[in-house]
């Protein structure tokens, strides 16, 4: 049995991997299916049933053209874990059926875009020789990303100790950590990694897709880029999914750019802003700045 074929986008949360999905989709090969783990760590039944589960196609789960009979055949080939059994321990078994499914309907020649989070994602689909994705891993500007988490936090007003929850510096350490522990995990596998830095795609959308459709193996197309004609069904994945707007455009958030909240934190952890420097702005993916109103001074 040959092995299938996907494009896996691994990242933090809030670091614009439902932008780049859709984006990449825009490619007539590839289709954007959001977080497939974890759609698939749940049983069928809790997306069917609800139908306030609403895919980026705009329909309920029940109804949607893609995920209502994918679930049906998940549902009926695969045995959901027993009392007392390892809740995960489906998986597996259900990510091939899905990919048997999604091939059965579009073909070889189409790709799912899977953006599932997780370590544990990651695991899988690196243990599995039944499985050959190409990893796009997307790294958002820590300064960003730690403004943006730490904003987050503040709103939510939590108290005792999740309030350290919202300051730059633990968001920033966080930030490190997690795509460090991705970046050694991937360095260990053999499977074929892209590393992207989201600024980087903001800017040059095009360059940056052309250079992860050549990793793959696709041509280069007249409509790369253009969300609109980007085909998805993300049933799980940021809100922004569901605004027919928001889903078409790609919209940088500037914000922390007027902050200057992360300047002690980026003094006191030197080796931080080193590895945000190298693995954001000089990435396997990552062309020279061109013509965005943002300054490249002002990023790096």
């Amino acid at each position: 049995m040959k092995p299938y074929k996907f494009f896996s986008v691994t990242s933090l949360s809030h670091s614009g991997s439902t932008a780049f999905s859709i984006a990449l989709a825009s490619h007539p090969d590839l289709i954007s299916l959001g977080e497939v783990f974890q759609v698939l760590r749940h049983a069928p039944e809790y997306w069917l049933h609800d139908a306030n589960h609403t895919c980026s196609c705009g329909k309920p789960t029940a109804q949607c053209g893609f995920w209502g009979p994918a679930l049906e055949q998940i549902r009926a080939n695969v045995p959901m874990p027993a009392k007392g059994e390892e809740k995960y321990s489906h998986v597996s078994l259900a990510y091939k059926e899905l990919l048997s499914y999604f091939h059965k309907v579009y073909g070889d020649e189409k790709r799912m875009v899977d953006t599932s989070k997780g370590i544990r994602h990651l695991n899988l689909i690196a243990s599995d020789p039944l499985l050959s994705p190409t990893i796009c891993f997307l790294l958002r500007d820590v300064r960003s990303y730690a403004s943006s988490q730490t904003r987050l936090a503040r709103s939510e007003q939590r108290s005792g100790l999740k309030k350290i929850k919202g300051h730059y510096w633990f968001q920033m350490l966080k930030w490190y950590q997690g795509n460090r522990k991705r970046e050694k995990l991937l360095n260990r596998s053999e499977l074929n990694v892209v590393k992207i830095g989201y600024e980087q795609f903001c800017f040059n959308v095009e360059s940056v897709l052309g250079q992860v459709y050549h990793s793959a193996g696709l041509p280069l197309l007249s409509s790369t880029g253009n969300l609109e004609q980007a085909e998805h069904h993300i049933l799980f994945g940021n809100p922004m999914r569901l605004s027919a707007k928001k889903s078409s455009e790609i919209a940088y958030d500037a914000r922390w750019l007027k902050e200057n909240d992360y300047l002690l934190p980026a003094c006191l952890m030197p080796f931080v802003m080193k590895y945000n420097r190298q693995a954001v702005y000089q990435t396997s993916a990552a062309p020279p700045f061109t013509g965005h109103p943002v300054q490249r001074e002002q990023l790096l």
